[in-house]
């Protein structure tokens, strides 16, 4: 009997004497002694599996007898429980922190075994295939105007980065985009994302995939941004310019406070750019006046609709719900300036001497 096997037989006694009945597996033996299968690891292959992850080894021929009596060698399973791997609280590693693919042993109590690391792993598989991935959700767009729109999207569990892909033609994909109009793409973005160097009255149509250490996902539905230009620009100089029309506004809308149709005339006539609420744009005296109204209908068109849609203007300061006045009198009573209520959008005439908001303008240049 060899040393390797004197080992086995001594553990199989010993745990007969401590159980006082026989624990082990298929007492079968694995082939005849003479055959190499019949081979066997022993426990300190076991214990050197476990201490240093040496891979031990069998032997090769058949059982042959010592030829010297026993000596003191091999590991006991005292020797072998004391390396063996134990729970170890919190200080294992999980399933996020390996690569994904890779296998490794958890300590944890609650997942104790072999595990696969999902760090890296695309995001989750959705319905349309193994190598499809989910895609990012409920794209919307804002602040599509001035050239650029504002996109956002919901997170894709996994992703650590999203890809863009668009153009000024529908049915854009992130396999055909460079052959579209308008086509490009953005890499590495994250939500939320401004895209810029649009062009104004042009509508664009975008995709969003999401991407991860291991690949990029499907691309989501195609969603339009029509991108619009602000009606109203601010010029840096205290004066704001309507897009529509050329017509230049004061940017300070309520400067001179409510005053009466003659007084206004008179503060508008004399208004410069010297830094009067606010303006330094070179204007002079005689440059600035109130809004014509030469329709005399009664309803708001002309310059009077120019000053109504710029009350909602983000560009302006000081805009008030009441009436502001215009230049022009009423044809039929010169004594009876008309005016624009801003609280309906409706335009009346009122006498000279009550008193109105100034909102001035001038012709652009």
């Amino acid at each position: 009997m060899t040393m390797k096997h004197r080992d086995r037989f001594m553990l199989v006694w010993f745990s007969l004497m401590l159980t006082g009945s026989a624990v082990a597996g298929s007492l079968e033996a694995p082939a005849q002694p003479s055959d190499p299968a019949s081979a066997m690891h022993t426990l300190e292959d076991l214990h050197n599996r476990l201490n240093s992850g040496t891979m031990g080894s069998k032997r090769t021929g058949g059982m042959v007898m010592p030829s010297t009596g026993p000596t003191a060698q091999g590991k006991t399973t005292s020797e072998i429980m004391a390396i063996a791997p134990t729970v170890a609280g919190t200080k294992w590693a999980k399933p996020g922190d390996v690569a994904c693919g890779k296998t490794f042993w958890n300590l944890s109590a609650s997942t104790w075994g072999l595990q696969t690391g999902t760090k890296g792993c695309p995001p989750p598989a959705n319905n349309q295939g193994t190598n499809s991935y989910s895609s990012p959700t409920n794209i919307q767009i804002t602040n599509a105007v001035n050239g650029e729109a504002t996109l956002s999207w919901t997170a894709v569990s996994g992703a650590t980065s999203y890809n863009l892909y668009y153009a000024t033609q529908s049915g854009v994909n992130k396999n055909n985009h460079t052959c579209m109009p308008g086509g490009a793409t953005k890499t590495n973005i994250t939500s939320p994302y401004t895209l810029t160097g649009l062009t104004n009255g042009t509508t664009y149509y975008l995709v969003v995939s999401a991407v991860s250490a291991g690949g990029e996902g499907m691309a989501s539905a195609v969603t339009a941004a029509p991108v619009a230009r602000e009606r109203f620009t601010a010029n840096g100089n205290g004066t704001v310019t309507d897009g529509e029309t050329g017509l230049v506004l004061l940017q300070n809308a309520n400067c001179f406070g409510m005053k009466t149709w003659d007084n206004a005339m008179d503060l508008v006539a004399i208004l410069a750019g010297d830094g009067t609420c606010g303006l330094n744009d070179g204007s002079m005296p005689g440059d600035w006046r109130l809004p014509t109204y030469p329709s005399q209908t009664g309803t708001l068109d002309g310059e009077l609709a120019v000053l109504y849609a710029a009350k909602n203007g983000s560009a302006f300061s000081g805009v008030q719900s009441d009436h502001y006045w215009s230049s022009t009198a009423r044809a039929d009573s010169t004594g009876f300036p008309w005016y624009i209520f801003f609280g309906n959008g409706s335009v009346y005439s009122d006498g000279k001497t009550n008193t109105g908001y100034i909102w001035p303008v001038r012709s652009g240049q």
